[in-house]
């Protein structure tokens, strides 16, 4: 396949393909470069079409002064685009993640046939916001501070915030089909639902998408380098603490019933040879600390306490009321 190195003022680039009336420009994601539109060229490339892939600022050869930031990639992304409405007929467009998200802000209103989009995007404010919230920041501590480094390594800036605020995402009207990850963490399922006419979801499993007009909204943003990566790995530590906490409670809750199983056969055992008991206040104890079950079950498995009404309503009630509370608290607090 023909390659051909070249620079649109001083944005590094590489062409592939032979030469043609058409051409798809190629926008990569945070830690791409302009050599990942490789290998879609060698999908297009055979059909009678050019592709053309980019450095971003801070990626691939593109190390100079400009940061990668919307203000920074996107009369960037504007000067590549008048290039090559000058030197072709038909313009298409294919986007990675984030590269989508400054695309759209860069493109809209423009003459493109048609988008292409894997895994973009499409409302930065509501990422943002949930990474606020990871690192526990507020909108009032970024306004008093301007910048707030993050543990996961990214830096939170008000005037990104400022600038996502005033560009929000609006007016893409370019037929745009989207190839949505299942396990997507960086944008909602919802955020690319298409609506039909009537309403309904317009989604079908394994089918393009189309995503929906300014759906961008929320109240924080991020500052230089957007944290596309970072929040994955955060997403990563996430659920790593969650099964860590999931283990550790499964480990509690088997010692404590085990434990209130075994005061059960212990007081049964003295009572069998009079000595001293097993205060009934620590059996109930037991159940209330979440050996319910093993108590409930110690009762019937030794036969024991299976006359005393206390014990008899008292034990299932205990458990019943942690179930619940159980189902509550996992439900509320995303163990599940």
């Amino acid at each position: 396949m023909c390659t051909q190195e070249l620079k649109i003022g001083t944005i590094p680039a590489v062409l592939y393909g032979e030469p043609a009336p058409n051409i798809w420009l190629f926008v990569h994601g945070q830690g791409g470069n302009k050599t990942e539109a490789a290998a879609f060229a060698a999908l297009a490339a055979p059909t009678g079409w050019q592709v053309l892939g980019i450095d971003l600022p801070e990626h691939g050869d593109c190390t100079g002064e400009t940061d990668f930031t919307p203000w920074q990639v996107v009369p960037e992304l504007q000067t590549v685009l008048a290039y090559l409405q000058q030197h072709w007929q038909v313009v298409r467009l294919r986007a990675n993640s984030i590269g989508a998200y400054f695309s759209m802000l860069a493109f809209a209103g423009a003459t493109i046939e048609k988008a292409l989009f894997v895994s973009p995007i499409v409302d930065m404010e509501r990422l943002i916001c949930d990474m606020m919230q990871w690192a526990k920041v507020t909108p009032e501590q970024l306004c008093e501070k301007g910048e707030i480094t993050t543990e996961f390594g990214q830096t939170l800036s008000w005037r990104y915030l400022c600038w996502v605020r005033q560009h929000p995402l609006d007016g893409w009207q370019i037929p745009t089909a989207i190839l949505y990850a299942g396990q997507d963490t960086m944008t909602s399922r919802d955020n690319v639902r298409p609506k039909t006419p009537c309403g309904t979801d317009g989604i079908r499993t394994g089918r393009a998408l189309v995503p929906h007009p300014g759906s961008a909204r929320c109240h924080a943003n991020l500052g230089a380098g957007t944290p596309v990566r970072a929040a994955q790995g955060l997403n990563h530590e996430k659920e790593r603490g969650k099964t860590m906490a999931i283990t550790m409670l499964a480990g509690y809750l088997v010692i404590i019933n085990a434990a209130a199983l075994l005061m059960m056969a212990e007081d049964k055992r003295r009572a069998k040879r009079h000595q001293w008991r097993v205060p009934e206040a620590a059996l109930f104890g037991a159940a209330l600390l979440g050996g319910s079950a093993g108590a409930w079950a110690g009762m019937y498995l030794f036969h024991h306490k299976t006359k005393h009404w206390y014990f008899v309503v008292g034990m299932p009630l205990i458990l019943a009321a942690q179930l619940a509370a159980g189902v509550w608290l996992a439900g509320n607090s995303g163990l599940v």
